[in-house]
């Protein structure tokens, strides 16, 4: 049973160093095109690297995922390239030219508040750099406002939503109160009924 174990290694051992040597793993002159998120593309994979694909063929991604044979680009495609948002930067990455978001901000407070084009809400963040990372991402403009608007805004919901409690409570004192009138013009008028077949049977 060792021995079988040992054979096996030794085999897949083999045939990992002739896949190593069969394929070449260098990169081909010239640049893939850039990623145009609405042109998804095909998710297949249909090469893993340059030497898979004909002639002077690059092995590119696309924007699902998948990678296909296309011919290169003699310019690099981020020169000159002005993404869509403003603090996006196009970066080639080899397989493929995409524009991207910052990641990473530099851990201070310093709080900004931003509002997000198409909403009323104000939020506020860490920094300036963390509006404009949530900005890019989301791919819309959110413009600097003073935090106190922020505190306003609230207020003016707060007050709004007491208001609405007080209407509720209003309306409800005015149900209670009319119950308890008809119950009492229904026991005024039953007493009226009593007293009425009283007095005619009395007559008889």
């Amino acid at each position: 049973m060792k021995s079988c174990a040992v054979f096996i290694f030794i085999v897949c051992c083999f045939v990992a160093s002739a896949y190593s040597q069969a394929v070449d793993e260098t990169p081909k002159s010239g640049h893939c095109p850039l990623i145009i998120p609405e042109l998804v593309g095909t998710c297949s994979r249909d090469c893993e690297f340059d030497s898979q694909c004909n002639s002077v063929d690059k092995c590119c991604r696309n924007a699902c995922g998948g990678t296909h044979c296309h011919p290169p680009q003699a310019e690099d495609p981020c020169i000159n390239h002005k993404c869509e948002h403003e603090d996006a930067q196009c970066v080639n990455e080899g397989t493929h030219s995409i524009c991207k978001c910052p990641e990473f901000c530099i851990e201070s407070y310093d709080p900004v508040c931003g509002q997000t084009d198409g909403s009323d809400e104000i939020q506020e963040y860490s920094n300036k750099c963390m509006l404009s990372v949530k900005a890019c991402k989301l791919n819309k403009k959110i413009t600097e406002v003073l935090c106190s608007l922020k505190e306003k805004a609230g207020a003016g919901v707060k007050d709004i939503d007491d208001t609405i409690d007080d209407i509720k409570d209003d309306i409800e004192d005015k149900i209670d109160d009319l119950k308890d009138g008809a119950e009492h013009v229904q026991g005024g008028f039953l007493a009226i009924v009593f007293s009425s077949i009283m007095a005619m049977m009395l007559l008889r």
